[in-house]
């Protein structure tokens, strides 16, 4: 939602039920300050007499700066190479750099296991033959690629702030693919809003990298957010499961009834919710007209202390329970700042939280 000045006459006190992108809540150590929150509406302040007419990535009265997510320099790319994306069950084809439970044809040895009619006679030790007169085939570790479907939000709540929340999905995606691509990963990218606005063939390989930069640097904000309806058409949509990490302000209905429908159709899942500096702590009070940025509906009302403090209040409780539904899922919870370095995240907080080592 935009912001401007009400005048008296019109102003009335806010619903109680209202709900406001306004709070804020720091977790403890020096590399964990986090700004999250859930609203309905996105606040930007009214425009300067003189001010331009808004455009993409912008926010009325303040560009946002690009974040452009090709702009990683050789040293940022040589690091990043060093990280792979974590999942807690391996999935997919029977290639890649990988170690599967299941055993193969792949060439590093796991054990021995005793001759069975049927079994190729060129998996016979027969040094072991020699020795015990007893027939033993070697069993090899099967190599297995994981699928990692990188589904950013696109929608318009996420192309606002003083850094431009798109802007860091797209970089994370970014940052994230090219790690997977890197150790013989599949990477899959994906756009979505109340559809799938978009998504990409599979890529695999090192070599592949350009086109994906390319994918998610191309990504531009739709409409409205509708994230359950999204979803469930991803997952019903994609036969190659793997792990999904969903990359979103989660500003929608039904992120809970979406995710379900991933997990359903035996996907992994992983949640970064990402928010603004400003929605954490908007310098806004006094009588407001608040207009939805995807709707465009007005709502004109008064900011007081009290409405603050009843907001940070639902907002708290609403985040304890978005974090707690996804873990009784065991699905990886992981809040983003939009104030954060992509460089700290990546290598402090994505590892902590076990997306990525």
């Amino acid at each position: 939602m935009t912001t401007e000045a009400a005048g008296q006459d019109g102003a009335r006190p806010a619903p109680p039920g209202l709900k406001l992108p306004w709070f804020k809540v720091a977790g403890s150590g020096a590399n964990w300050r986090r700004v999250l929150g859930d609203a309905s509406a996105r606040l930007r302040r009214a425009p300067a007499p003189d001010a331009e007419d808004e455009a993409p990535g912008t926010t009325t009265g303040l560009r946002v700066a690009p974040l452009g997510p090709t702009v990683f320099d050789d040293a940022f790319l040589r690091r990043l190479e060093r990280l792979r994306v974590v999942a807690r069950r391996q999935q997919g084809a029977s290639f890649g750099g990988r170690r599967s439970r299941q055993r193969g044809s792949s060439i590093e040895f796991a054990d021995y296991r005793e001759y069975a009619a049927g079994d190729d006679l060129r998996n016979i030790d027969w040094n072991i033959y020699g020795r015990s007169d007893r027939l033993f085939v070697k069993m090899r570790e099967d190599e297995e690629s994981l699928v990692v479907h990188l589904i950013v939000d696109t929608s318009r709540s996420m192309d606002w702030g003083a850094v431009s929340k798109l802007g860091v999905a797209r970089r994370l995606a970014s940052a994230i693919g090219y790690a997977g691509l890197c150790s013989a990963d599949t990477i899959v990218g994906a756009g979505i809003s109340d559809r799938v606005a978009i998504a990409s063939p599979p890529m695999r390989g090192k070599a592949s990298y350009r086109r994906l930069f390319q994918f998610f640097g191309t990504l531009s904000p739709a409409w409205r957010t509708d994230l359950g309806t999204a979803l469930r058409a991803y997952a019903g949509s994609h036969r190659q499961r793997g792990l999904a990490v969903i990359i979103s302000d989660l500003l929608g209905p039904g992120v809970h009834e979406g995710i379900a429908a991933l997990l359903e159709r035996g996907f992994e899942v992983a949640v970064m919710h990402v928010i603004d500096q400003a929605e954490m702590d908007p310098d806004l009070d006094g009588d407001l007209d608040l207009h939805d940025r995807e709707t465009g509906e007005v709502l004109r009302m008064t900011v007081d202390d009290d409405l603050a403090a009843r907001y940070r209040a639902r907002v708290a409780a609403w985040l304890a329970e978005t974090e707690s539904r996804c873990i009784a899922r065991q699905v990886r919870y992981i809040p983003v700042s939009t104030t954060t370095p992509i460089e700290e995240f990546l290598f402090h907080d994505a590892r902590a939280r076990r997306l990525l080592a």
